[in-house]
């Protein structure tokens, strides 16, 4: 950690600023590095205890136990006084349990507002985390299978909640979210469904939708705020005519390879999309080498080789204002 630089007169402006400016901008840095601040100079000590945010990830130490020794010495010398609002934990490897426990109960005693956890270990998460009413935002990637969702939630500020290869349950219909009334933004990405093989959506507040399964599931939808939608796996046609109020739609190729199994398709009704203005389409590694991944394409009628002919001129047939978008991922 490099001393703060004074200027040609020896001042050290950046000292000079008042306490919480220097608070905001050590809570965009990662907790490890914010705490190394107290050398710099006398002013600084002690900083980095009112901070509102605390990012733990593992990697940001050169081996795990130095990681583990870390982050219960910061919640305990963090100053109590000051609300917590933001905390990440990433953990990639065999996390202990018991270290896990106490990094949420502090932020749940600390009415934490959002929460991102990344995580390896075989333990169910504390139904308080699900009852919290301070949380507006909630991330939860979990690396081991046998993590279960719960089959409802109480989660009355939650706007966005995203999760990662969670498993729903064994109920007949797992329908989590109907409860959660503020709730603006969906993420399910690679999470499996039990016995039951159906996943209820039901969500009067709902605006932007994002599904990434693979694994062959019923999904009934009832959003009907929805906004935006983005989808990669095995899709129902049946399913189109349910975001006929959509704005924004993101498909990836492999998506739209299935649609293309559908005998005589382009023949067939086309859905009607008479709100959509955008139709994104993500495909992988397909693009010539002057057109590589960062670089986005738009027209009003883009080249389609990359996804099966006629598909995508198929879909935005009833949407007269569609911007097509091909992004190489």
């Amino acid at each position: 950690m490099k001393r703060a630089k004074l200027s040609e007169n020896n001042e050290d402006r950046l000292s000079d600023l008042p306490d919480c400016v220097l608070i905001h901008l050590m809570s965009f840095l990662p907790t490890q590095v914010a705490v190394q601040t107290c050398i710099l100079s006398r002013r600084w000590k002690g900083l980095w205890k009112r901070l509102p945010t605390l990012i733990l990830h593992y990697r940001h130490f050169s081996s795990m136990t130095s990681f583990n020794r870390f982050v219960p010495k910061v919640l305990s010398f963090r100053d109590d006084s000051v609300p917590l609002q933001h905390l990440e934990f990433n953990y990639n490897g065999r996390v202990r349990p018991h270290l896990l426990k106490r990094v949420l109960r502090y932020a749940l005693s600390y009415d934490i507002q959002q929460l991102k956890l990344t995580y390896n270990c075989d333990l169910d998460l504390p139904p308080s985390l699900f009852l919290c009413q301070t949380l507006t935002s909630l991330d939860l990637t979990v690396f081991h299978r046998s993590q279960s969702f719960p089959k409802s939630l109480n989660l009355t500020a939650l706007t966005s909640l995203s999760l990662y290869k969670f498993t729903f349950g064994h109920s007949e219909l797992v329908e989590p979210f109907s409860s959660c009334i503020k709730l603006k933004t969906l993420v399910i990405h690679n999470c499996a469904i039990g016995d039951t093989q159906i996943l209820c959506i039901s969500n009067a507040t709902l605006v932007n939708l994002d599904i990434r399964s693979y694994q062959a599931y019923k999904i009934v939808l009832s959003t009907p705020n929805l906004c935006s939608f983005a989808f990669s796996g095995f899709i129902l046609f049946s399913w189109l005519q349910l975001f006929a109020n959509v704005r924004s739609l993101t498909l990836y190729s492999s998506t739209l390879q299935v649609l293309s199994s559908i005998p005589d398709l382009l023949n067939t009704e086309a859905p009607c999309f008479g709100n959509l203005k955008s139709l994104i389409v993500k495909v992988k590694n397909i693009l010539p080498p002057n057109q590589r991944p960062g670089r986005i394409y738009k027209s009003k009628k883009a080249e389609l080789k990359p996804v099966p002919d006629g598909v995508v001129d198929y879909l935005i047939r009833n949407s007269p204002f569609a911007e097509i978008t091909i992004i190489n991922c």
